[in-house]
């Protein structure tokens, strides 16, 4: 009797599930395939940019590490999946796979769901010593792994843009601040001359 429950025991904890297992991941599971994109954040040299002499007036900086940190965040939001989505169907991309309930995504759920499949298959990983982000994007087709791949990164380059621009007008802004009191004074200072 003990040698038969032994048994009974390894066939239901062990052989059945397993045999199960492989007999899913032959029968239902597709290949996935990956993409992968890098790339890093860099200011502009000091030498081409004219408000680089200008950013210290205010103690503004160029920002790098800021960016890369905002973009390691947007990277894992909810953000980045609506503009990715914007640029190509991931729904339609991520429920490929018929008759696969576990791997395949459901088009009917919510977007939050949509955000943790998207976040499941795809991969970042921030250095931030130089600010290098590696992204490995996952698809049931190739040519979807590298579509998803590319979509994030012009989003990321949209969102960098988009920073780089605003810290630009803001130097701007600051700069035309200090000159228009540099002015004021230089008036004053005038002023006190001639009488």
């Amino acid at each position: 009797k003990r040698q038969i429950g032994m048994i009974l025991s390894f066939l239901l904890i062990v052989l059945i599930p397993t045999s199960l297992t492989v007999f899913y991941f032959y029968t239902f599971v597709h290949d996935q395939y990956s993409s992968q994109v890098s790339f890093s954040i860099r200011s502009e040299d000091s030498s081409t940019s004219p408000f680089a002499a200008l950013s210290s007036l205010g103690q503004t900086s160029s920002g790098t590490a800021t960016d890369a940190s905002i973009l390691n965040e947007y990277l894992d939001s909810q953000k980045l999946v609506k503009d990715v989505s914007l640029l190509i169907d991931l729904k339609a991309i991520y429920t490929k796979p018929k008759g696969d309930p576990y791997f395949s995504f459901d088009a009917a759920k919510p977007l939050e769901d949509l955000v943790s499949y998207f976040q499941n298959m795809n991969y970042v990983v921030f250095d931030e010593i130089n600010g290098l982000l590696n992204i490995t994007s996952f698809a049931f087709d190739p040519n979807d792994a590298r579509k998803i791949a590319n979509a994030i990164m012009i989003s990321s380059r949209d969102l960098v843009d988009h920073l780089s621009r605003v810290a630009q007008e803001d130097t701007t802004k600051l700069a035309k601040f200090e000159l228009n009191q540099a002015e004021k004074r230089l008036f004053e200072a005038q002023g006190e001359l001639n009488m």
